[in-house]
């Protein structure tokens, strides 16, 4: 009882570390995307949802574990749309494939603060390498930005990889 406590603990401190951050982020969400260009931000959001909806089933041992292809299309709208919308696209699609999957809401709301932090954190990368996450077709990505997009990319999956890591650590301890 004691470990699922402390796994708990983490996963509200996690949500509640993606809330702070998102309040102190509001001012370069750039959300005016969303009504600039309503088709591409639909058709990516679509596949953030999609990628979320149908995981890819991977057996191990036993027991099948999930893979979403969900981030995928969320770091593409980071790289089009800017941190609101990506934010919105994986936290609306995370929302629904937890509610599908029967999850309780301490998990839901883990889900969505483990996918914020790693967002952030892939914005964060960007933007420290004076990357602006924000492509368009009038200014597309430069050869010399890929490597600022591929640590951005990297960032999304160490902390990614540390949140949920710790929470599988705080369980198993």
């Amino acid at each position: 009882m004691r470990k699922l406590w402390r796994v708990r603990v983490w996963c509200e401190a996690a949500f509640v570390a993606a809330c702070v951050a998102v309040a102190l982020l509001l001012p370069s969400a750039h959300l005016s995307y969303i009504l600039e260009d309503p088709f591409t931000f639909a058709v990516l959001a679509g596949g953030v949802v999609l990628g979320e909806m149908l995981p890819i089933k991977i057996p191990r041992r036993g027991d099948d574990e999930e893979l979403t292809l969900s981030a995928s299309f969320a770091m593409a709208m980071l790289l089009v749309g800017g941190l609101g919308p990506a934010l919105i696209a994986q936290g609306v699609a995370s929302v629904l494939g937890d509610i599908r999957s029967g999850k309780p809401a301490w998990r839901v709301r883990f889900n969505v603060g483990q996918y914020t932090l790693s967002m952030v954190a892939a914005w964060a990368a960007m933007r420290a390498m004076e990357v602006s996450p924000r492509l368009s077709v009038l200014h597309p990505f430069a050869s010399h930005q890929l490597p600022a997009m591929l640590v951005a990319a990297g960032a999304f999956f160490l902390v990614n990889v540390w949140v949920v890591g710790t929470a599988v650590a705080l369980f198993q301890e």
